[in-house]
């Protein structure tokens, strides 16, 4: 809600929509599985490559030497992805803009957190609220980003309790931009981010590795896949693994984490295969790592110093964040001939987890005593998401259809609670922590159950170079919430129709200009002052952009416009300050600039610009015409990786990266102004084999993210909610592949 964000981490209603129950249409995985236990070129109409692969245990890819949409990718250029369309398709022939981070990109920059694997990608504003690990909190074009994070193709569950990604555990990263409710039901208007998980591979590949860094981290993990001998290839299998412990920037709290993820690929004749994918992932941490600071001190000048960002606001003793996640499920994959194929997706999420803060309310007038309250969440989230989707490939006369039936279906149960209390006050230069100082009562405890059923038809049409999409989507969507404090139970009932359409053009020297439309729609849960429910925030947004895959290079280069208008979003109601009306309205519009490229062995480029005017265009409360929070008009991202080909340094890589944004405002009355920031991540490795062939297979490896230690402010949202950005980071990672 644009127009009045509320006071970050003070008593906030989190949003959790999660789900447990599974509709199965059509056929199931066991009806089908039972029966039968480099540096290339790229064709820019196929995506298909020529040559030899240098590096075999980074590519996944066809039968007939294309990428896999849901591949690594070549160096840092993915040309396939199937985010856009559910289908197979290359990317400069979709005419959405669709921004991808590979797996070598991931590998070379270590993020521990999806949000810091997002920061060289155009048009999304990631760790908004500075070191936090606890969730993915971004910004896709001016708009909320963290309630759109998609796994494997499937939404996984929002708000605070938001499905928390392992990066280690993944071959992409995926942005799609502008609203994407035609393929994907509701959703924010900015876009969505689907992260892909490693997957068994055809070629055995082996990895352990083991990191040691900044504030005390220790990590190993281990990556493994390969077919399974005496299978004949009709079974491959994954399996990825991670443990964590660390301390982070603030004192007292630590971000440690344990992750397990198998996987398995079934192929019981050439026409099928399912793949089945698993993780679990355990989260012990004491304190509370988004620790918001008064203004004074941080922003605007303290007679008493500065406030450090390693001073912690909470009380030892009571902080406290616990989370145990398990999902399961798989993807299905059936051709009944040579032109009609079925998919299914199925993922099933727990998610059980406990949480006790304490954070700042106000400064005294001394400017130094912070008062204090405690909040205090449980969960216990069950979720099933559900995709079928028919593909049929076909001609009509001079034209080549690919059109989509699909089916989705959304359960989500989720039995919270929420408590408050008081904590006594600290001293925020010289705290001081008094255990069992808090008391905590509960005000709310609801049992909400969501479910959604979406159905929509999509053609993507082929003629000449010509590419035109078109796509429609009806969703009926029902929230029911019963209060157990009280007995209540309420109902909300909401259904939409969204629609996309692009046009594209192909020119056979790789250049594509495109012109798109798309529309999304967010339930609203509430009434208005008459008793009305919300109608659902709607959006729609224009794009044009151009899109060049040069046909000899490793190489991609989009350029992206777009118009991006939110309608419906709740402002104060002038009969009646008790309650909003949805009137508001923002609008976001903007340009985005990427080229990634790996043109030569050993070098890789990822280049990025985006401008965004996110304003306030209607609102009772005096803003129109404000800044949409935490929104930079201006962001540049650079980061290039060599590695030497030279005989006496074959071997040694270097990598270094610029991240620069303009100042934000953390509210839409435009009271709480950011200063600019430019940061300098470097990174350096070494093939330790090219000193001893007793050493192949080794690699040492060292990243330094804000390597000149530069303290900002990631946002500041009110008085006493100003976050730091991470500080200087250094990680050194040994790493052995056979």
């Amino acid at each position: 809600m644009p127009f009045a964000l509320s006071p970050a981490r003070s008593l906030p209603r989190r949003r959790a929509i999660v789900s447990a129950l599974m509709l199965s249409a059509g056929l199931t995985p066991l009806a089908l599985a039972l029966p039968a236990v480099a540096q290339t070129a790229t064709n820019v109409a196929t995506g298909t490559t020529s040559g030899t692969v240098l590096k075999p245990l980074q590519v996944q890819g066809k039968a007939d030497g294309r990428q896999s949409p849901t591949g690594p990718g070549i160096g840092y250029v993915a040309t396939r992805s199937d985010a856009a369309t559910k289908t197979d398709t290359p990317i400069v022939q979709t005419p959405q803009a669709i921004n991808v981070v590979t797996a070598d990109q991931l590998k070379q920059q270590q993020p521990k957190t999806v949000s810091q694997a997002l920061r060289y990608t155009p048009g999304v504003s990631s760790e908004i609220y500075g070191d936090g690990a606890r969730g993915d909190f971004l910004q896709i074009r001016g708009f909320n980003g963290y309630d759109s994070i998609y796994i494997d193709g499937l939404k996984s569950d929002n708000g605070l309790w938001t499905y928390n990604i392992e990066p280690y555990g993944l071959d992409r990263l995926e942005v799609l931009k502008g609203p994407s409710s035609m393929l994907y039901g509701q959703n924010e208007p900015g876009g969505l981010v689907n992260a892909v998980s490693k997957r068994p591979t055809a070629t055995p590949q082996h990895e352990v590795e083991v990191q040691y860094g900044s504030h005390n981290s220790k990590q190993i993990g281990f990556d493994m896949s390969g077919p399974v001998e005496g299978t004949d290839g009709k079974v491959e299998y994954g399996i990825v693994g991670m443990d964590r412990q660390s301390d982070t920037q603030v004192n007292y709290t630590q971000n440690n984490r344990q992750y397990i993820a198998p996987s398995v690929t079934i192929k019981p004749d050439a026409d099928t295969q399912v793949t089945i994918l698993a993780n679990y992932l355990r989260v012990r941490e004491p304190g509370w790592t988004d620790q918001g600071y008064p203004q004074l001190g941080t922003q605007l000048f303290n007679p008493n110093g500065t406030i450090s960002p390693s001073t912690f606001t909470g009380e030892r003793d009571f902080d406290q964040y616990t989370m145990d996640q398990v999902a399961v499920g798989y993807e299905l994959e059936h051709r009944f001939n040579d032109w009609l194929k079925f998919g299914q997706n199925m993922r099933y999420n727990h998610i059980t987890g406990d949480s006790q803060e304490t954070y700042g309310t106000a400064l005294e007038s001394d400017d130094n005593t912070l008062d204090r309250a405690t909040f205090a969440e449980h969960v216990n989230i069950n979720t099933v998401k559900l995709d079928n989707h028919l593909e049929a490939d076909f001609m009509t006369g001079p034209l080549r259809h690919k059109v989509l039936f699909g089916i989705d279906y959304s359960h989500t149960s989720n039995d919270f609670s929420y408590g408050a209390g008081t904590a006594p006050s600290i001293n925020i230069f010289d705290p001081v922590y008094t255990a069992g100082a808090t008391t905590l009562a509960t005000y709310e405890s609801d049992i909400q159950t969501v479910n959604q059923i979406g159905e929509y038809v999509q053609d993507e049409i082929a003629w000449l170079g010509f590419r035109l999409i078109a796509g429609v989507r009806h969703d009926n969507a029902s929230t029911d919430t019963y209060a157990k404090i009280g007995g209540s139970t309420t109902t909300q009932n909401d259904s939409a129709w969204t629609y996309r359409a692009g046009l594209l053009y192909l020119f056979d020297n790789g250049i594509a200009p495109y012109v798109s439309y798309s529309t999304s729609f967010l339930p609203t849960s509430g009434t208005d002052a008459e008793g009305t429910p919300y109608q659902p925030i709607t959006s729609r947004q224009y794009e044009l952009g151009l899109k060049y895959k040069p046909p000899s290079l490793n190489a991609l280069f989009t350029a992206a416009l777009f118009d991006l208008t939110e309608n419906n979003v709740l402002t104060p109601d002038p009969a009646s300050t008790l309650f909003d009306v949805q009137t508001g309205q923002a609008r976001s519009q903007g340009l985005e600039l990427e080229a990634k490229v790996s043109p030569a062995p050993g070098l890789d480029l990822d280049a990025a610009y985006t401008y965004t005017d996110a304003v306030v265009t209607q609102s009772n409360a005096g803003n129109v015409g404000d800044l949409l929070p935490l929104v930079p008009m201006h962001a540049v991202n650079l980061w290039a990786h060599y590695r030497m080909q030279t005989t006496f340094a074959h071997g040694l890589g270097f990598g270094a990266g610029l991240r620069y944004r303009s100042a934000i405002y953390g509210d839409t009355a435009e009271a709480y102004q950011v200063d600019p920031v430019a940061l300098v991540d470097l990174a350096m490795d070494y093939d330790l084999g090219n000193i001893s062939p007793s050493m192949s297979g080794l690699n040492l490896q060292l990243n330094a993210s804000n390597i000149a230690n530069t303290q900002y402010l990631a946002n500041c949202t009110n008085s006493i909610a100003c976050y730091y950005g991470a500080g200087r980071a250094v990680y050194a990672t040994l790493a052995y592949h056979w």
